[in-house]
């Protein structure tokens, strides 16, 4: 049975006494769990938040049928609270934290009495707004107009639905804002002289200059200076099944932020024994994260060049892609670094994926192309894209060794023959759109989520194997954006959209919701062997807390360990195996030299020139 999901918080009186009744499985040596009956409504599911603040550890479990039940969780003081949605709901909970203690094998238990109270508005979205945002239906904020099809067309499809209406700008100010999207990147457009052709980001397919006018003049209208800062209401919520979450439990483990660092995480991978990795863009660094003892340690990347895709080698190296480098290796042990970097302009790096003859492909948002470096020659080369505005993005191998990318900005998934070195585009059916990742299922199968669209709901795109043929599927999520897929050893298609993760059922063709402890999204999650299902909160940072690593359990009795061990099978872990030779990380800088192994002739090629020619890059974020 299925019923909608209300999420609450509110005021909590509880009992914390005794031990809970068994008819469940054992928790893991040297662990503990807590539960507990909730009183009040029983129609309902909302999350319960359990939080370690000596490990920086916090539990999510939900409430369903008026109970509670958190498990294999580490001994120490947990502070309880109920969670606040991020879905309108008729019922509102407050609470005052609760204090439990969790010992080694023991089975604590916390009633709680909920006090309920008015129910406010809530909006879409992973943006973190201040108390008193204005919440307002999306036709209130955007009333119709000639130019509101064309702002849908060409500034929504990316930025989403609260971009926009955040801001308060004069007529000349949104002029100066659209020119950095319409102008070529050498006449002053962004990522001026980063990206590899002089075509904008947003072409005249999307924005005519006959159009141009017309969204200037809607855009001073509705959004000038004297407009307040609003966000649109989520009128509808995901349908979520009971039992499923009944079963749930997430773990979040938290790098949070010090007087000194304001930390954050993005993308995510794990080595041979489960040790999880995170990227860290806000501090330009890498975490190391044992998911067994919730212990972390931080790896600064040299220079303060940054990070954006991660992945880990057969023997414990760490890959990251970023910016001020095609790629750098890390080795943990030693805390050394090689950097592999470009003697040419524009060039930097996106995602990174090892194959299973131990080299590595990864992609050029900036820079336009796709690289790879060669584990005997120890070299990077690269092919530039066929079309001059593809900014690669997410990429993924197949079982056959073809590597397949998504095209950030022009509208189709890529794939790249290493033998023939061809490319073949696949164009989405949605359209407008922009596109982030990626991922391949036992058959090689490519899944997709369609980021940036325009509607209320977006799309799981699938192209067939065998055939090529490529549909799309509604994901019921309003203003999801799906930024993520990854097929795990079932073939089941996980989806990571703002604040949920989806299960997606080929076969039976139904969804599967877990709404997420944080308003964030996610965007590269990661599968286990087991079926557990890893992210890094990339707005875990707006939250005010810095970064973390969090892990879904979908049964969370059936938890054989906290470590996130990867599965041969799966994509992620094609590396487990290729089994050596290993190359020892030197701490060194391996410049690069060459052009693109393909010779692609753009109008406005702007990237490419020698670093001498133009001084310092500038480092930009991915």
């Amino acid at each position: 049975m299925k019923k909608n999901l209300l999420l609450m918080g509110g005021l909590i009186a509880a009992s914390v006494a005794g031990m809970s009744p068994a008819g469940h499985a054992a928790t893991l040596p040297g662990l503990g769990e807590v539960s507990g009956k909730v009183s009040g409504p029983t129609d309902v599911v909302f999350p319960v938040y359990l939080h370690n603040k000596e490990k920086n550890v916090g539990y999510t479990v939900f409430v369903v049928d008026g109970a509670y039940r958190a498990t294999n969780m580490f001994p120490g003081q947990y502070e309880i609270t109920v969670q606040n949605g991020y879905v309108p709901s008729p019922i509102s909970l407050e609470m005052q934290p609760v204090q439990v203690s969790v010992t080694a094998g023991g089975q604590a238990v916390a009633n709680l009495s909920p006090k309920q109270v008015a129910a406010t508005s809530n909006y879409t979205g992973r943006e973190i707004y201040p108390d008193g945002i204005k919440v307002l239906p999306y036709e209130e904020i955007y009333p119709k107009g000639p130019g509101r099809k064309i702002l849908e067309h060409s500034c929504v499809v990316c930025h989403g639905v609260n971009f926009i209406p955040s801001k308060a700008l004069p007529r000349v100010g949104w002029e100066a804002l659209v020119n950095l999207m319409i102008k070529p990147q050498g006449e002053g457009g962004v990522f001026s002289g980063q990206l590899s052709a002089g075509s904008p980001v947003v072409t005249h397919e999307r924005l005519s200059p006959e159009d141009l006018p017309l969204l200037l003049d809607y855009l001073g209208e509705n959004f000038g200076p004297g407009a307040e800062p609003r966000a649109v209401l989520q009128e509808t919520w995901p349908t979520v099944d009971r039992e499923a979450l009944a079963k749930a439990q997430y773990i979040e483990y938290r790098f949070p932020n010090t007087p000194d660092e304001r930390r954050g995480s993005h993308s995510l991978n794990f080595d041979r024994d489960g040790i999880v990795y995170v990227s860290d863009p806000t501090e330009k660094a890498v975490w190391r994260v044992d998911p067994a003892t919730a212990e972390t340690r931080q790896y600064p990347i040299p220079d303060g060049e940054s990070t954006h895709g991660i992945t880990v080698d057969g023997d414990g190296t760490v890959w990251i892609a970023g910016s001020g480098h095609y790629i750098a290796r890390l080795d943990p042990k030693t805390g050394l670094w090689d950097r592999y970097k470009s003697k040419f302009t524009g060039l930097h790096a996106n995602t990174p994926v090892l194959t299973t003859e131990g080299n590595l492909w990864f992609t050029q948002l900036i820079g336009n192309g796709l690289g790879y470096w060669d584990r005997e020659t120890d070299k990077v080369t690269y092919y530039s894209s066929p079309v001059p505005n593809a900014d690669p993005y997410g990429l993924e191998v197949d079982h056959k060794g073809k590597v397949w990318y998504s095209e950030y900005f022009a509208g189709a998934i890529t794939r790249f023959d290493p033998e023939t070195e061809t490319f073949k585009r696949f164009k989405v059916q949605t359209w407008p759109n922009s596109l982030r990742r990626l991922g391949a299922d036992s058959k090689d199968n490519i899944w997709f989520g369609v980021y940036g669209y325009m509607g209320k709901y977006g799309k799981l795109g699938r192209i067939d194997a065998e055939t090529g043929q490529m549909t799309e599927i509604t994901i019921p999520i309003e203003y999801g954006q799906p930024y993520d897929t990854r097929p795990d050893t079932e073939d089941k298609v996980w989806i990571a959209s703002m604040n949920y993760l989806s299960r997606f059922d080929p076969e039976k063709f139904t969804f599967t919701i877990y709404p997420m402890p944080q308003r964030t999204d996610a965007p590269k999650p990661e599968v286990t062997r087991d079926g557990s299902v890893w992210y890094a909160p990339r707005y875990a940072a707006s939250a005010g807390y810095g970064g973390a690593a969090v892990v879904l359990h979908p049964d969370k009795d059936a938890i054989k360990t906290l470590r996130a061990v990867p599965s041969t099978e799966l994509s992620n872990f094609y590396i487990g195996k290729y089994k050596g030779p290993f190359a020892e990380v030197e701490g060194v800088i391996k410049w690069q030299d060459g052009e693109p192994k393909n010779q692609v002739d753009y109008e406005h090629k702007t990237v490419g020139r020698p670093i001498s020619e133009v001084g310092e890059i500038e480092d930009i974020e991915g």
